[in-house]
């Protein structure tokens, strides 16, 4: 059993290989993975946090397990949504600052999101997780928050779901200057975003004691 669980994209071949070296852990093994020495960037200390969660992208935030639920029936209701959810392609990747960390995301004006494929899945894992207490809640309520967001917050336990969704894989840990990791990313990751990229499948992840998440199941998306 684990701490909490979430739904991933993991990708695998060159970029998922760029995106565990860069963070330091392979999260389909569980396992550290020497960084790359980069000059004038720490690597390891900017990585400190995103290295837990592994090298993805969010599609159902972190949940802690309802009592009436196995983990049996969390990989039955990834299995269901491979049969009504279509591969796409993710075209445009780009090193991005959002707010002061560092990730990778899609244009704004990307044809084709994942923004209704993610609340697809944010409802079917909706009822197996337990929600937040008020207590939990309180202390995840931010200032800045939309209404909307604060509803999403209390009604799914992560404010950007749903409509507030945007698709991102974390690079860093908050930046109080970006430049010389922008360019370092830019350079790391450059050559494995020239080549196209699909969300051709979903991974089921788990949070162990160590708050580490490492992958449990993966199933393909039809297409």
């Amino acid at each position: 059993m684990f701490q909490r669980y979430a739904v991933y994209f993991t990708p695998d071949g060159e970029l998922g290989a760029a995106g565990a070296a860069w963070l330091g852990r392979d999260i389909f093994k569980g396992e550290p993975v020497a960084q790359p020495d980069l000059d004038g960037l720490d690597l390891p200390r900017l990585t400190e946090r995103p290295r837990r969660y592994g090298f993805h992208a969010t599609i159902v935030p972190p949940f802690r397990l309802h009592p009436d639920t196995s983990e049996a029936d969390l990989g039955r209701a990834l299995d269901d949504l491979r049969g009504e959810l279509s591969a796409m392609p993710l075209s445009g990747l780009q090193v991005t600052s959002l707010g002061r960390f560092l990730a990778l995301t899609l244009p704004r004006d990307a044809a084709t999101t994942p923004n209704a494929l993610a609340a697809r899945a944010v409802e079917a894992f909706h009822p197996l997780r337990t929600p937040l207490d008020q207590a939990e809640i309180d202390r995840r309520m931010r200032p800045h928050l939309t209404k909307r967001q604060a509803a999403n917050l209390r009604h799914y336990g992560y404010p950007h779901v749903m409509e507030d969704f945007r698709f991102h894989m974390t690079l860093t840990d908050r930046l109080d200057e970006p430049r010389i990791a922008t360019r370092a990313a830019e350079s790391w990751f450059g050559g494995v975003l020239a080549t196209p990229l699909q969300l051709s499948h979903l991974s089921l992840v788990g949070e162990d004691t160590e708050g580490l998440f490492r992958v449990l199941q993966q199933v393909p998306l039809r297409g």
